[in-house]
């Protein structure tokens, strides 16, 4: 095989393999605070962390509790509405990770106050600032990035998490923005973050 052909294979191998890796994800046990990924088509994981030191902790007990709750949803939302990604207990701390299908099952799931719509929709719900709205209407940019009510999907909610998204985030209300694409939340405060 040439020089060129293998550079070539090697080029449509690394571009195969990367397709799909923009997708907000939790990675299993990296988190250190409870953590929620949300995805421009609704697909959503919410990752826990919390203190298991005590003594009378079972990791046995804690993933038949966690099987039972999920066949419970299951069996009144269908077997796709909730998926167990990771399960673990290390250093004191126990790792799960959710999967759901859209932003609703969450909220169902966990009486999460979570919605994800588009930006005509928050708009009329009257959940988007007038600055905001003012600075979309004159395609002005905000948090650097111009606002195109089209692309935009708009994330509110009401508890503590780290949230990350797929793509850049280009409004965030509530919260500390931490880099492009992930902010902390507020709990107890109505939190919006608008991404593209």
């Amino acid at each position: 095989m040439t020089r060129k052909k293998c550079v070539a294979m090697f080029v449509v191998l690394s571009m195969t393999l990367l397709v799909g890796c923009g997708k907000a994800k939790i990675s299993d046990g990296k988190i250190d605070k409870n953590t929620i990924a949300v995805n421009k088509d609704g697909t959503t994981q919410i990752g826990m962390v919390n203190d298991f030191s005590k003594g009378y902790y079972n990791e046995d007990e804690l993933e038949t509790f966690i099987n039972d709750t999920i066949k419970k949803f299951q069996a009144t939302n269908g077997s796709d509405s909730v998926k167990l990604n990771y399960i673990d207990v290390k250093d004191d701390k126990a790792y799960v990770t959710l999967e759901f299908p859209s932003v609703d099952k969450l909220a169902a799931f966990d009486s999460e106050d979570i919605s994800l719509m588009s930006f005509q929709d928050a708009k009329s719900k009257g959940l988007l600032n007038a600055d905001l709205i003012a600075n979309t209407d004159n395609k002005e940019k905000v948090s650097g990035s111009a606002i195109k009510e089209d692309e935009c999907k708009v994330l509110v909610l009401h508890d503590g998490y780290r949230v990350l998204v797929e793509g850049d985030i280009t409004y965030y209300s509530g919260g500390t923005l931490v880099d492009s694409d992930t902010v902390d939340t507020v709990a107890g405060q109505q939190n919006v973050i608008l991404f593209k």
